[in-house]
């Protein structure tokens, strides 16, 4: 049986924060592919690079909580949020109640908004607490104390879910021994692997924006910024121009990231997810390799 967090509130706020990012975002774009070239063209590039890294946190976000759902199956609860996915035995969990019954401080830690609460942090009281829910309120939230720590659900029927997990683990404790499918999915941040590539096109990325500030006083006036197909300059312009590579490479990064994120929360498509995280490191070598041969294709007359 499925229960879903009550998700409108948060989206209604991601979409109250996510416009003037993208609005920055499309100005930065126009700005940075602007004829002719000059020093408006640096700055959109630098609003671009300020908009993306919060944007797509904030879309990563989205992803989570528009696919969030919290089910109670034979012999297991299983949590889906973003990348999150994790099937807890009932045999593992021994506290499930109303957050209101637990007296102490139950708040969120970390950045979130309202409707979108997602946070671990050690508690004083109870330790190791996780919010996957939609609300910060202990009258929305249910507690689930299991041997791997404490998590903070939103269902939008509290008693439904809570009677519902009552109800499997007592048919449980009568059957006796159960089968109980494994835990399933990790997070992407908790996977090495994954984060390992993510962070490895971010470092690709972040690379060439300082090599090109690096060598910035020692390039001319002007360059060739765009060639035909057999490799003549059609379009001059000062060195603010190639700085719209880092635009490609940052807007293909976060677009591959997400996607390769959705991916990785699904375990059959979790070998999917890793080609697509790949290719953001494929992409950012295109973009070194597309500087380099402006770089040294030869100056404009």
């Amino acid at each position: 049986m499925d229960f879903n967090p009550p998700k409108t509130r948060g989206l209604l706020w991601a979409m109250a924060a996510a416009t003037p990012l993208v609005i920055a975002l499309l100005a930065g774009m126009l700005l940075a592919v602007a004829e002719p070239v000059t020093g408006l063209n640096l700055a959109g590039v630098a609003l671009v690079l300020v908009a993306l890294p919060p944007l797509g946190w904030l879309m990563y976000r989205v992803v989570g909580l528009v696919g969030a759902r919290y089910r109670v199956a034979a012999g297991a609860l299983e949590i889906v949020w973003g990348s999150r996915r994790e099937v807890i035995p009932l045999r593992d969990i021994e506290e499930a109640h109303p957050a209101p019954l637990f007296t102490g401080d139950l708040s969120a830690r970390g950045l979130n908004w309202p409707g979108c609460v997602v946070s671990r942090f050690e508690h004083p009281q109870l330790g190791l607490v996780e919010f996957l829910a939609a609300s910060a309120e202990k009258r929305d939230l249910v507690l689930i104390g299991y041997q791997g720590g404490w998590l903070a659900l939103s269902p939008g029927d509290v008693t439904g879910f809570l009677n519902a997990l009552s109800g499997r683990r007592l048919a449980e404790a009568r059957a006796g021994a159960s089968t109980v499918p494994a835990r399933v999915g990790r997070s992407l941040l908790g996977d090495r692997v994954a984060l390992g590539l993510v962070l490895g096109a971010v470092v690709i990325l972040g690379g060439l924006i300082l090599y090109l500030f690096s060598i910035w006083p020692q390039l001319p006036p002007v360059l060739a910024l765009r060639f035909n197909a057999d490799g003549t300059p059609e379009r001059f312009g000062p060195p603010a121009g190639l700085f719209i590579l880092p635009v490609i490479g940052a807007v293909a990064l976060v677009l591959n990231t997400l996607y390769g994120a959705i991916l990785h929360s699904r375990a059959a498509d979790r070998q999917a997810a890793y080609v697509m995280l790949s290719s953001s490191i494929a992409i950012q070598g295109l973009v070194w390799v597309a500087a380099f041969f402006v770089l040294f294709a030869g100056v404009a007359p």
